[in-house]
């Protein structure tokens, strides 16, 4: 055997030797009290990876007694690798592009390693001597620098030393362009030595991937640097995919007056994933040496010779406090370097840990769930009725009109938007389990959550997925949904408009059957019909606040109003009010206005023939005995009506046809007149009470709600409603059966006789038994007051 041959044989047995103990060691000794150690394979030595090393053991060994931290120098990146996949190293400074390359490797993947922090950027720069442009400002354009390749005008290049990234990726460039290593440009690796040929112009250019600046550049002579422009970078970047496009700030090198632009890649400290986790667990977080490295990621950037225009610059903010950096990224792009591989915990931590974003995700559902519920609180409110001299107009309530418009749309909206929330929390957990099971990093699970949450919706409405797409198949599902989610949102509205317009539609013409309860019937049309609308209305919106019933208007012939005047349009289209085309003496047409649960039915006189109150009798006998059978009970009254007429002689008949008030309007008129012949100023006080106005109007007042009044007679409860601001007109006697109001006349009438009363409304007390008549709990008083609100709190 050659000599030589067996002492490099035995030289090599005790390196493996040595590195075995140290292995066998590292994680010996949290019993026997020896120091571990953590084996980080750097560079060469007196270069940047190396120095960057020694700070990164400094860091570790002044913050953690019991760590050891043997710095290895090695050729670079791809060494370095190779001694992680071989277990000669536990941590190793390697390119990022170097490290994608072999974790994504079709024939032998390695992957069992992670990213314990980013260092700082490598950018490509290729240096030319001086006096080859002396005319030149600082910066020759590659393709000027490749076309004097191809011209052999340089010819002598000096690239990283052989198992560096550096010399791995000039090569892959240069090879773009048709210069391989068979070059006679390629003559040597970069030394120390090639550094000062360079500059005694026995060597041409020098080339590689580093920091910024470049140390043995930076301090020496000035120089020409090679840009890229916008046609080198997109061909470069085409092909070599895990580059990406890097500025050199001006004044990096003190001649270079401007920016230059050209690609590179980060240098990333990584670690063996098992060894990582065996050291988090003997020395745990806060005290994890992983820690401690993030909270001195400044003095280690420092240490490479960072240009101060990365020290703040849009990937990641460094903030110093009482001589600690503080580390945090900024924005999605931030984390471009991490994309495609695995990072450690504590570094995901930080990368996810951007939550502001989800809060103002959040931020911006609650609003638009608060101006969702603030917009149907206001179009509950509804449009003001201004009466004129000439009639009467409708003010728009601007929400109410949106609201009726666009309801489901913005429900619908609102659903769709509120879902993507859930849906992003689902897409990281199908990527997660995918890494888990092939250990393959996809690049959404290095997205923060938030983050996540925009691509997802931006994906959703766009279908632009900025490069990235999931993995898992469930991850695929989620995405191509939330695309189907976002277009079905719009379909969905737009199916909602139409359906409303339909509504809309079919309310104009009638034919919507209405499910509203506890609401007013107006049956029969006149003349004075709009008005008395109006005046409903205006009623309801501006004084009636505590019984806010919505009107519905029965008739056959109310179509012609609707065609013919705008106000009445804009309140049926409104929903303000409701209308039914149908005979109010037709089952079905009572059916579709759900008269049986109304509050009352209005029966106005058609005109002033005695047809139209013998048509008013009939309607009120229908509605009757269509309530009555509705409600299971034959024999009592179940609706409240009020009728109007023209002529006296039918009140009783009325009456008898449950019937609860009849007005007669023309005696009504008569008989005021009257009045006032003898009483003048008579009508003017009837107008006074009678309409609704900015003084007094009538009121009712549920005793069970003010229990100071229950038990007083009429006159105790004239004399302190009148300390009060309100008149007392008359207590209402009112009686229950099964929790509900009796209205039927006969049934009033008997309970009435066994009180011995005669009515039960008292008015101006007249018998002993009215006059001693205490108020009870079911009861209500008819006062005159300036509105509810006064009366709220006078007896409060």
């Amino acid at each position: 055997m050659d000599k030589g041959l067996g002492k490099s044989a035995f030289f090599c047995v005790i390196c493996f030797g040595v590195l075995s103990i140290l292995r066998t060691g590292t994680f010996q000794g949290s019993q026997s009290g020896q120091r571990q150690v953590l084996l980080l394979s750097a560079g060469p030595k007196g270069g940047l990876y190396f120095q960057v090393a020694t700070g990164i053991k400094k860091i570790l060994e002044e913050n953690h007694d019991n760590l050891q931290v043997i710095v290895i120098p090695s050729e670079g990146s791809v060494e370095n690798l190779h001694r992680l996949k071989n277990g000669i190293a536990d941590w190793a400074i390697i390119q990022r592009d170097v490290a994608v390359d072999a974790f994504y490797d079709k024939q032998e993947p390695y992957r069992d390693f992670e990213v314990i922090l980013p260092l700082f950027p490598e950018a490509v720069q290729i240096f030319l001597n001086r006096f080859q442009l002396p005319d030149s400002d600082g910066t020759l354009p590659f393709s000027d620098f490749i076309q004097k390749l191809y011209n052999e005008e340089i010819s002598r290049i000096a690239i990283g030393p052989e198992g560096s990234g550096s010399n791995q990726t000039i090569k892959n460039i240069l090879a773009l362009y048709g210069i391989s290593p068979r070059h006679s440009g390629y003559v040597q690796s970069l030394t120390e030595a090639s550094i000062q040929d360079f500059y005694s112009r026995n060597i041409d250019a020098i080339a590689g991937v580093w920091g910024m600046p470049y140390p043995p550049i930076a301090e020496t002579q000035p120089t020409i640097m090679v840009t890229f422009d916008r046609n080198d970078l997109s061909r470069i970047l085409s092909h070599l995919h895990n580059l990406d496009p890097i500025t050199i700030p001006a004044h990096t090198y003190s001649n270079i007056d401007n920016p230059v632009h050209t690609i590179g890649s980060w240098s990333l400290l990584v670690g063996r994933k098992e060894f990582n986790k065996l050291l988090n667990r003997k020395l745990p977080h806060p005290k994890s040496p992983i820690q401690s490295l993030l909270n001195s990621i400044g003095y280690v950037q420092e240490l490479a010779f960072v240009h101060k225009g990365y020290l703040q610059n849009e990937y990641f903010h460094l903030e110093k406090e009482e001589g600690i950096y503080r580390f945090s990224f900024l924005g999605s792009d931030s984390k471009k370097f991490f994309r495609g591989l695995p990072l450690n915990e504590e570094l995901q931590r930080i990368t996810q840990n951007t939550f502001s974003g989800i809060y103002l995700f959040l931020l911006i559902l609650l609003l638009l769930i608060f101006l969702f519920f603030r917009i149907r609180s206001k179009s509950r409110v509804n449009e003001k009725i201004q009466l004129t001299n000439s009639g009467f107009y409708v003010k728009s309530n601007v929400f109410k009109d949106f609201w009726e418009q666009h309801k489901l749309t913005i429900l619908a909206g609102l659903i769709a938007f509120s879902m993507f929330i859930p849906l992003s929390f689902l897409l990281r957990y199908f990527e997660t389990k995918f890494y888990a099971n092939v250990f393959v990093t996809s690049p959404l699970t290095e997205l923060s959550q938030y983050e996540l949450l925009r691509w997802l919706f931006i994906f959703a409405l766009t279908g632009y997925e900025q490069g990235i797409f999931p993995l898992s198949v469930g991850g695929q599902i989620i995405a191509t949904f939330s695309t189907f989610l976002g277009w079905t949102a719009v379909i969905i509205a737009i199916i909602f408009e139409l359906v409303l317009l339909q509504r809309r539609q079919k309310r104009r013409l009638g034919m919507q059957p209405t499910k509203l309860n506890s609401h007013i019937v107006i049956c029969g049309s006149n003349e004075r019909l709009p008005v008395f609308l109006a005046k409903c209305l205006q009623a309801k919106s501006s004084f009636i606040k505590k019984h806010m019933h919505k009107y519905l208007v029965l008739d056959n012939n109310f179509k012609k109003y609707l065609d013919n005047n705008s106000g009445i349009r804009k309140m049926v289209d409104t929903g303000l009010l409701e209308y039914i085309d149908g005979d109010a003496k037709k089952a079905w047409a009572l059916e579709m206005a759900n008269v049986d649960k109304a509050h009352a039915v209005i029966l106005l006189a058609e005109d002033r023939s005695r047809e139209a109150d013998e048509h008013t009798l009939l309607r009120a006998l229908s509605i009757s005995r269509f309530c009555r059978e509705k409600a299971g009970q034959p024999a009592l009254d179940a609706i409240y009506i009020i009728a109007e007429i023209n002529h006296e002689e039918f009140k009783t008949d009325l009456i008898n046809a449950d019937v609860n008030e009849v007005v007669c309007s023309s005696d009504f008129a008569e008989n005021i007149i009257l009045q006032s012949s003898y009483n003048h100023g008579i009508s003017e006080v009837l107008e006074e009470l009678l309409s609704y106005n900015e003084f007094n109007e009538f009121y009712q007042i549920d005793v069970a709600d003010y229990p100071k009044l229950i038990n007083k007679n009429f006159d105790e409860l004239l004399i302190e409603l009148r300390k009060k601001g309100m008149l007392l007109i008359g207590i209402k006697i009112s009686f229950y059966e099964n929790g509900k109001e009796l209205i039927d006349v006969d049934e009033i009438r008997r309970y009435l006789n066994q009180l011995g009363l005669k009515r039960h409304i008292i008015v101006n007390p007249l018998t002993e038994e009215e006059t001693n008549y205490r108020a009870k709990e079911s009861d209500k008083l008819i006062v005159i007051a300036m509105n509810e609100k006064s009366i709220r709190k006078a007896l409060k």
